[in-house]
């Protein structure tokens, strides 16, 4: 919920305003901080810790992806708010925005990707794991989003300062193919991930055969 009092000065009124705006933004961004730590420094009471497994790391990357570009929302509508609405933010914002359409796919990609190894768990006794290539396919899809998110802000740059440089219409149209091609890898891994879901068995579910992922030794 946003709450703007349009007419107001820089007063207490506008200030009080700004802190209701944007407190729940720094607890949410303190919840996130607090939830890694705990993710990167949980031990293993007996002594050796496993490594994070590829599902976590490309779920952890995904979210990583889907909050910064919403929070870097609220950061800059909050830069704004503070600057009189000054050119640069405006732009920012505006990027921001579009950046928040290519990854809105992050949260649905990550819960794919843990179901597939709760499945891949739920049929070897909590000692398996996605199949190799299900695994590649899933770092494919986190690859290509975090791709996809740097030329969009590529895309912004090149749209702040393209009266400036040559041949800028050469370079929006080279974007906007690399970002077709992105998207239509992450749909491709997504596929991929569904497919490796139905195929799953207790004899492929130990992470062979992946040329990306980290080899997994089914016992």
């Amino acid at each position: 919920v946003e709450i703007a009092f349009v007419n107001a000065e820089h007063g207490l009124a506008w200030c009080l305003s700004s802190l209701l705006r944007y407190t729940p933004c720094l607890a949410l961004c303190a919840s996130v901080v607090v939830v890694l730590a705990s993710i990167f420094t949980l031990s293993s009471p007996t002594g050796q810790t496993p490594p994070l497994p590829p599902t976590i790391k490309c779920s952890i990357c995904l979210a990583g992806q889907f909050l910064f570009v919403h929070l870097s929302i609220w950061a800059a509508r909050a830069a704004c708010d503070f600057t009189g609405g000054r050119r640069f933010w405006l732009i920012l914002v505006r990027t921001l925005h579009t950046a928040a359409g290519t990854v809105q796919l992050c949260p649905m990609l990550a819960v794919l990707f843990l179901t597939l190894r709760l499945r891949a768990q739920e049929i070897t006794g909590n000692v398996g794991a996605p199949q190799g290539w299900a695994q590649d396919a899933m770092y494919m899809c986190t690859g290509a989003a975090l791709i996809q998110l740097a030329v969009c802000f590529l895309g912004g740059v090149l749209s702040a300062f393209g009266s400036r440089a040559g041949n800028s219409s050469f370079w929006r149209w080279a974007l906007v193919g690399t970002q077709v091609v992105l998207m239509l890898t992450i749909y491709g891994g997504a596929v991929a991930v569904c497919v490796a879901f139905y195929l799953v068995t207790p004899a492929t579910a130990g992470g062979h055969g992946g040329i990306l992922s980290l080899q997994v030794a089914y016992k």
